[in-house]
C-alpha cells in the first residue's frame, strides 16, 4: 500500500492508491473545425483533413480547401474542433429536400421513396445504414440530434420523448428551420473514414513571429483570431494561449519542428499556474503557495511564487493524464514537484494526488476542499513576444520565463 499524504480534516488518514487513469476513447473520426457566429450559433464546419491553410484579415477568417474553394467568415467568429463524420465541408442553407421524415417509435418514415439511407448522432456517429429504395427504414434512435441522410440531401432530425415514453419526432420543415447541406470536396457522399490513425491530422501548427507552436487539437476547447493579427485559443484545462503576429496554420499528422525554446505542447498539457500543499507553514498557509511552470525540450523549470526562486527538473516522465505541475511539503517529505490532478476517493470525498515527476509514484495527496472550487488549478494565460519570451498571467500575479 502508498500512503496518501492528506492534509486538514484528512490530516490522519491513510489510503490505499486506486489509480484511475481517464484517456479519451480514440476513434478513427476526422477532426473538424466547427464556425459560430456572434452568437454562437453553428453556421459551418470543415474537415481539417482538406484545410491547407488558415487567411486572416482584419475583417475576415478564411478556410482555403483543396479543392481550392476559399470560405469566409466575419473575423468575430469563434471556433472550435470536433470530431465528426466525412472529410468534407458543411455549411447552412435554407434549400429544401424534396422530401421529409419523422420518427415514428421504430422507424423513420419518409415522405417519398429515397435511397442510401444513413443516420449520424449530432457527434457524427454512425448510427443505421442500409442501401436500396425505402419510404421506412427500421431504426431505433434514443432521444437526441440526429443527421439523416437520403438520396443526396442531409436533413436534422429531433427525436425527444412523448409522455408513454415513446420516441418521436414532429417531421422535418425547411421552412421552420435551416437545413445543413454537406458539400464535400469530392462528389462521395458523406461517410465514416477508415483511415488509419497515425495517418490522420491531429495537430495545428500556428506559425507566428518566424516561428511555430505544434498544438495538440484534442488540447484546444475554441479559439478566434483578432484584428491585430493575433490567435488566441482556449484550452480544455481552463487555460489560454494567445499568439501575436500570427502568420499561417497547418494541419498534420504529426507536430512541426518549432524554433522556439518552449515546448508549449508539453507546456500546454501540465504547465501554468497551480497551487500547492505546504503543511510546513502556519495552518492558514497550508494551501496558498502558488507555482507557475513551463516546459523546455529538456526541463520542467517551475516558478515559486512565494519565495520568488525558480527550480528545474529533467523530463523523466510525461502522464497519460490530465495534470499540472505544483509542489507539495509536509513534516515528513520536504518541498517535492509532482503532477496534480483531482480523483474522488468514493463517499463524496475528493482529493488532490501529487505524483512523481521521475516516475508518476504517488507522493502526497490533499484534501480538494480546502481549494476554492474544489480544484487547485489556477486560471492561467499564455503569450509568447516576439522575443520567445514566455509570459504566464495568473489570478494574483504574473511571470515571465526568458
Amino acid at each position: 500500500m502508498k500512503k496518501r499524504f492528506i492534509f486538514g480534516i484528512m490530516a490522519s488518514i491513510f489510503m490505499i492508491l486506486t489509480a484511475a487513469v481517464s484517456m479519451n476513447a480514440q476513434t478513427d473520426l476526422p477532426w473538424h473545425v466547427v464556425v459560430h457566429d456572434s452568437k454562437g450559433k453553428e453556421v459551418a464546419n470543415h474537415s481539417v483533413e482538406i484545410i491547407t491553410d488558415v487567411e486572416v484579415t482584419s475583417q475576415a477568417v478564411g478556410f482555403v480547401l483543396t479543392s481550392g474553394q476559399n470560405f469566409a467568415y466575419p473575423i468575430t467568429s469563434t471556433f472550435t474542433f470536433e470530431q465528426r463524420a466525412g472529410n468534407g465541408t458543411a455549411i447552412e442553407v435554407i434549400n429544401a429536400p424534396k422530401w421529409n421524415v419523422y420518427y415514428n417509435g421504430s422507424s423513420l418514415h419518409f415522405t417519398e421513396s429515397v435511397n442510401s439511407v444513413a443516420v449520424y448522432s449530432v457527434s457524427g456517429i454512425l448510427v443505421a445504414k442500409v442501401s436500396g429504395n425505402y419510404t421506412d427504414v427500421p431504426v431505433n434512435l434514443a432521444k437526441g440530434i440526429y443527421i439523416v441522410q437520403a438520396g443526396g440531401k442531409t436533413v436534422k432530425l429531433l427525436v425527444s420523448s412523448s409522455g408513454s415514453g415513446a420516441a418521436y419526432a414532429q417531421p422535418t420543415v425547411a421552412e421552420s428551420a435551416p437545413q445543413v447541406s454537406y458539400a464535400p470536396a469530392s462528389s462521395s457522399p458523406v461517410t465514416l473514414r477508415s483511415a488509419n490513425a497515425a495517418v490522420t491530422k491531429q495537430y495545428w501548427n500556428v506559425h507566428y513571429n518566424n516561428t511555430v507552436i505544434a498544438v495538440e487539437i484534442a488540447q484546444v476547447s475554441s479559439f478566434y483570431f483578432t484584428s491585430d493579427n493575433s490567435v488566441v485559443f482556449a484550452l480544455v484545462n481552463g487555460s489560454t494561449v494567445q499568439l501575436p503576429n500570427y502568420q499561417t496554420i497547418d494541419f498534420a499528422a504529426q507536430p512541426a519542428q518549432s524554433g522556439s525554446k518552449w515546448n508549449m505542447n508539453m507546456t500546454m498539457k501540465f504547465g501554468g499556474a497551480a497551487y500547492g500543499a505546504n503543511s510546513t507553514l502556519p495552518p492558514g498557509q497550508w494551501y496558498t503557495p502558488q507555482y507557475v511552470t513551463a516546459f523546455t525540450a529538456s526541463e520542467i523549470i517551475c516558478y515559486d511564487v512565494s519565495n520568488q526562486v525558480i527550480r528545474k527538473y529533467p523530463i523523466n516522465f510525461i502522464p497519460n493524464y490530465d495534470a499540472r505541475v505544483s509542489m507539495i511539503a509536509s513534516s515528513s517529505l520536504s518541498l517535492t514537484p509532482g503532477y496534480s490532478y483531482k480523483e474522488d476517493y468514493g463517499g463524496g470525498i475528493y482529493g488532490i494526488n501529487f505524483m512523481s515527476l521521475s516516475d508518476g509514484s504517488l507522493v502526497g495527496a490533499a484534501a480538494a476542499q480546502n481549494y476554492s472550487g474544489g480544484s487547485n488549478l489556477i486560471q492561467t494565460t499564455f503569450s509568447i513576444d516576439a522575443n520567445d519570451n514566455l509570459k504566464v498571467s495568473f489570478n494574483g500575479g504574473e511571470y515571465t520565463f526568458k
